[in-house]
């Protein structure tokens, strides 16, 4: 395979399965974090074209290319290197992390709910930055985008 995904039936069996095919014709799955060997190999190869490059920063399209995955993925991995002096495994990024979030994380307190619940009876068509403002307003929680 060359370019991107070259068929259908391509596209649709990692489809099936539950996965997606990137514009490197790598396939992967939406939200999963990279294996720790995967990061490790980008790792090799970010420090590889820094030092082809002189000490200089290297071109995080081009890594991106080489490692087929996304050039956020390059600039994550270049950063744990930047900050740690090598790529943390996950289980250093999850206990380095003491803050709440990620899929399923609750940091509202039930007056925050409640605010919540009573802005959207007021107006059930408000937007997202509405009850962001509003929530901060009124508890002085703030929530992300």
């Amino acid at each position: 395979m060359s370019g991107t995904v070259s068929t259908v039936a391509e596209g649709t069996l990692a489809a099936q399965e539950g996965h997606s095919i990137n514009a490197h014709n790598r396939v992967y799955k939406n939200g999963a974090a990279l294996s720790h060997a995967e990061k490790i190999t980008i790792g090799i190869e970010y420090q590889k074209a820094k030092a082809e490059a002189n000490g200089g920063e290297p071109s995080i399209v081009a890594l991106s290319r080489a490692c087929k995955v996304s050039e956020s993925t390059v600039r994550k991995i270049r950063d744990e290197i930047r900050d740690n002096g090598r790529v943390l495994s996950p289980e250093e990024i999850r206990n380095g992390n003491k803050s709440i979030v990620g899929p399923g994380s609750r940091a509202l307190s039930a007056v925050d709910e409640a605010v919540l619940y009573v802005l959207y009876l007021i107006d059930p068509s408000r937007s997202l930055s509405s009850y962001r403002m509003y929530l901060y307003h009124l508890t002085g929680t703030i929530v992300d985008a």
